[in-house]
């Protein structure tokens, strides 16, 4: 079966059509689950017909489920995402299965259909760890991400399901094809003369065009932009001439959307003045908010009411960029947003909306006679699907996230001239900021709000030096490591980030820390190595995240006394950590908490990451027991630390530790 019959005829009966041609060993078999939500209002009058309608058996000894639930309201791409999540997860944890399909649907066919996975700590299932992938499917769009992933992969393995829903290789296609048609584009486009003599002006202004048109596409997607601005048959009636050659798209709809709707409050929206005064003079000549080409129209009044609801964003990126004065000698062009027709750009409508056609770009990648596919930059964006949802490490949307809309900037930046982007950056008047620095400026309102409302008592947070990620200190898998067994492994390696956990003694009990020693035996008798035999990425994996997951559930949990509580105490430990800064180490993120702490460092050469965490807990110990008027071992003995393996890792590593506090239910939830 199609998987557009799916999409156009959605029902659970197709759906067990679907998966039955594409699960050699798919068996329906439908079982209840509305029982387990009987005591949870907001599920039971909001779901019906939770149920599993089959499973099959994978490949490698793996099983799946499929599970339905009908949602009483219309599913969009951002509503019920949470609690359908959470749905799945109770589920799982009542089956003890390794992995299912989960389907949310509506009555009008729309559908979010996720895959979710539990890892394993030895031979049991950890029901701590999840992470979902999922699509949001209507039948009002056409779901060509969708369609191409899961059409492209086999489902029997539980690998290659997981491939289908991986969105790495769906970011990385986009690219691909925008910066072939950025490449077609510099060779058929013109821009103002002033344009045109800057260094590289006219690839600053296409990454310009990219950007503007990226951040509305977004827009488009949050319904605040209407989609028939992109649609070509709407297009075609709205404009006088739509002809390949020409650049009325660009510059009617277009330059039009850019300065004098986004850049322009709604009551201030208006055309351009055609009175002509003495000598010519128009009294919006330089009114960079009016409205322009109203010759370009079939209807003008038509225009209005196409912008008319479009909200106004008071920032930097809609400027339009041209500098007019009564002194002709002062004038400048960039955009070319003007009556004058030697000053206007020449973008034409085949860039937007031409079918997929082989064009010769070899030379920008330094070949000869070579042709690439390539299509109109509307008709590329109309072919994946885009969420404003920015993904986290544990529930990713498979769609193009805004996040997504930086980094292309800055790598087609770097496509034509690495040298240039910083001032190539100030010239296209946007700025990127890495989502990284986004999260440091958020935590650092946050933790005025938590000063001001909640006090301190409860948790210390850090204040990292460096909101700019330092990359040289990751783990090169090239160099050596160093393996110190104690009664936990320590990988240690040179110019490297760790993510050191260390724990009050009594933080976890005993039969805790019994259990958990057993279950580590089981998992390291499991993954035996010869000598010198790495382990691989999915095994470091499961060890450091099934453990530390498991491990800080139970921190979380309040064990002990909690002496950290105490505001004195928890700032004891904080000025330790902060005391060698810069001289023995590098600190990044940090948090202490009532009965943990969690640190970011990367030591400096010479100095170990053991003699650091030493430091830590021996000063603070002696002080700590001084404050409290006690004796003895205040510390757990050994710490929990692993090598922060990639950006990607460090980045999800701090967010985990911001999170911490929420997460333990010391800060409410927002």
């Amino acid at each position: 079966m199609p998987i557009k019959t799916l999409i156009e005829n959605f029902s659970v009966n197709t759906l067990k059509t679907f998966f039955r041609e594409r699960i050699n060993t798919f068996k329906p078999d439908e079982e209840n689950y509305e029982y387990l939500f009987d005591e949870n209002e907001y599920i039971t009058e909001n779901y019906e017909d939770i149920k599993k309608i089959g499973e099959a058996d994978l490949n490698n000894a793996d099983d799946i489920l499929v599970i339905t639930a009908k949602s009483l309201s219309q599913i969009t791409s951002r509503t019920g995402k949470k609690r359908q999540y959470e749905i799945a997860k109770i589920i799982l944890k009542e089956e003890d299965k390794d992995a299912a399909f989960f389907i949310f649907y509506d009555e009008n066919g729309n559908f979010r259909f996720s895959l979710i996975r539990v890892n394993f700590l030895g031979k049991k299932r950890d029901f701590t760890d999840f992470k979902r992938y999922t699509y949001f499917v209507t039948p009002k769009q056409t779901n060509k991400t969708f369609i191409n992933q899961i059409s492209k992969y086999d489902f029997n393995s539980l690998d290659s399901i997981q491939e289908a829903f991986s969105v790495e290789p769906i970011t990385k296609q986009f690219y691909e094809k925008l910066q072939r048609w950025y490449f077609w584009a510099i060779s058929n486009v013109e821009f103002p003369e002033d344009t045109e003599q800057e260094t590289n002006g006219r690839e600053v202004a296409i990454i310009r065009l990219i950007t503007r048109l990226m951040f509305i596409w977004f827009m488009k997607v949050r319904n605040l932009i209407p989609a028939n601005l992109f649609d070509e048959k709407n297009i075609s009636k709205i404009l006088k001439d739509f002809s390949e050659e020409e650049s009325t798209y660009y510059k009617a709809i277009l330059q039009n959307l850019f300065f004098a709707t986004l850049n322009t409050k709604q009551k201030e929206r208006k055309f351009r003045s055609e009175i002509r005064g003495a000598k010519g003079y128009n009294p919006d000549f330089g009114n960079q908010n009016a409205f322009r080409y109203h010759n370009l129209f079939s209807d003008s009044e038509s225009l209005i009411k196409l912008f008319g609801n479009i909200p106004f964003l008071n920032g930097g990126l809609f400027e339009c960029l041209d500098y007019k004065t009564k002194d002709k000698n002062e004038r400048k062009y960039i955009d070319g947003f003007t009556a004058i027709k030697e000053q206007q750009p020449k973008v034409p409508n085949f860039l937007f909306f031409s079918k997929i056609e082989k064009v010769d770009i070899s030379s920008f990648f330094g070949k000869k006679n070579k042709t690439y596919e390539v299509e109109g930059l509307i008709n590329l964006l109309n072919s994946y699907n885009f969420t404003i949802d920015e993904n986290e490490p544990d529930d990713i949307e498979v769609a193009l996230d805004p996040e997504l809309l930086g980094s292309i900037f800055e790598n087609l930046l770097a496509s034509y001239n690495p040298e240039t982007a910083t001032t190539a950056r100030k010239a296209t008047g946007s700025f990127y900021t890495p989502r990284e620095i986004v999260n440091y400026m958020t935590h650092e309102s946050l933790k005025q709000y938590f000063r001001q409302g909640i006090g301190t008592e409860s948790i210390l947070l850090s204040v990292p030096k460096r909101p700019v990620l330092d990359t040289t200190g990751f783990l090169n898998p090239n160099d050596e490591i160093i393996i110190k067994q104690g009664k936990l492994p320590h990988w240690t390696h040179d110019n490297s980030w760790y993510f050191v956990t260390f724990r009050l003694a009594d933080s976890l009990p005993k039969e805790k820390v019994e259990q958990l020693k057993k279950d580590r035996e089981i998992w390291f008798e499991k993954h035996k190595k010869k000598d010198r035999e790495e382990y691989s990425k999915e095994e470091l994996k499961e060890y450091y995240y099934l453990f530390s997951e498991r491990v800080e559930k139970w921190l979380n949990a309040g064990y002990g006394k909690c002496a950290l509580k105490n505001k004195l105490n928890a700032e004891i430990v904080a000025n330790a950590i902060k005391y060698f800064e810069g001289k023995r180490y590098e600190l990044d993120e940090w948090v202490v908490m009532p009965n943990h702490v969690h640190v970011l460092v990367k030591p400096l050469e010479n100095y170990s990451l053991s003699d650091i965490t030493h430091s830590w807990k021996s000063f603070s110990a002696n002080e700590i027991n001084k404050n409290i008027n006690a004796a003895g071992q205040l510390w757990m003995h050994e710490s929990y630390d692993h090598i922060v393996r990639n950006e990607k890792a460090f980045r999800a590593i701090k967010n985990y530790i911001r999170q911490n506090p929420q997460k333990a239910g010391i800060v409410p939830k927002a």
